[in-house]
């Protein structure tokens, strides 16, 4: 084993009994549990609630740094270290803000930004003395340059600015869009239902047949050639004009044929369907009741000429 995987396998075990999840005796041991602290050592469950029986904070047995209970984490030492990275690149490149536009060749804005994630990895993962020089490499580079980092600083808040304008106006433009498709989809819903409610009034008899090419010309819901669908072609056949007798019903006001049919539109067409029921009953009343029923008697058959003698 090399020292490498000596200290891999050090760093499982708990800083001070020396015990790992690993470990044959812990095997079976479901409910152990392994915290990690700040310096990146792990305690064992045991060992904590026996260290920090009498007191809240303590010092590390592997390097000596002071360990706080509410400090320990469980998770990996990988975790810790990408959270840390994450922490500090945040902060290195607040400062380190330059672009490739600040650099006369691609060469040197590569060269930068490899000097930059040198100054990272030191900062996260080097030794004390690494650490301490890219900290000072970092304090010195933010004195240096404070009118540049400021003017990055503000161009990058203008772009930021612009961006969000940008969203907020396309974000703008698609609710216009999607309110007029929405008033365009209720005022073609309506529309179609309104062509509906004419043609059944041709199929009823309340409006005249050389109206229907005026209604379908007038109606801009639906196009001229549309086929007529499977519900009105049965409501045409079912309700010829004339073949059923009895006053039609009235619409109220506000009902299917849209909210401008009023009261006298309803009285007006009233007055017409009484006026074209009486017209029905005394110039054929004896054909209503056949009309009716489907069927014709011997009397009526013989009136039309139709009847043959046996």
């Amino acid at each position: 084993m090399t020292a490498g995987d000596e200290a891999d396998e050090l760093a499982l075990r708990c800083c001070v009994c020396g015990t790992s999840a690993e470990d044959d005796s812990n095997y079976l041991n479901t409910k152990m549990k392994m915290l990690i602290s700040k310096c990146g050592h792990r305690f064992c469950d045991h060992c904590i609630k026996r260290e920090f029986q009498h007191q809240r904070e303590i010092s590390c047995p592997a390097c000596q740094k002071p360990v706080k209970k509410s400090q320990l984490q469980d998770k990996t030492i990988e975790e810790l270290n990408f959270a840390k990275e994450t922490s500090v690149r945040k902060k290195v490149t607040k400062d380190y803000n330059k672009t490739e536009d600040d650099f006369d060749t691609l060469e040197e804005y590569n060269d930068y930004l490899e000097m930059l994630e040198n100054l990272v990895f030191d900062l996260v993962y080097g030794d004390e003395a690494e650490k301490a020089a890219a900290q000072k490499q970092w304090k010195q580079y933010r004195q240096e340059n404070a009118i540049v980092i400021a003017t990055n600083d503000a161009k990058k808040a203008d772009e930021e600015r612009r961006i969000a304008q940008l969203i907020a106006e396309q974000q703008r433009i698609a609710e216009e869009r999607r309110q007029l498709q929405q008033k365009e989809d209720s005022q073609f819903a309506a529309d179609l239902e309104r062509q509906k409610a004419q043609l059944m009034e041709v199929a009823l008899g309340e409006r005249d047949e050389s109206d229907v090419s005026k209604l379908r010309a007038t109606t801009t819901a639906i196009p001229i050639d549309q086929a007529v669908t499977a519900e009105m072609e049965a409501a045409m056949m079912g309700f010829q004009p004339g073949v059923i007798g009895g006053p039609q019903p009235v619409p109220v006001p506000g009902g299917k044929r849209g909210p401008n049919f009023g009261v006298n539109e309803s009285k007006k067409l009233r007055r017409q369907q009484q006026i074209a029921e009486k017209t029905r009953a005394t110039a054929q009343p004896r054909w209503k009741s056949a009309r009716a029923t489907g069927r014709r008697s011997v009397k009526q058959m013989e009136l039309s000429g139709t009847h043959d003698s046996a």
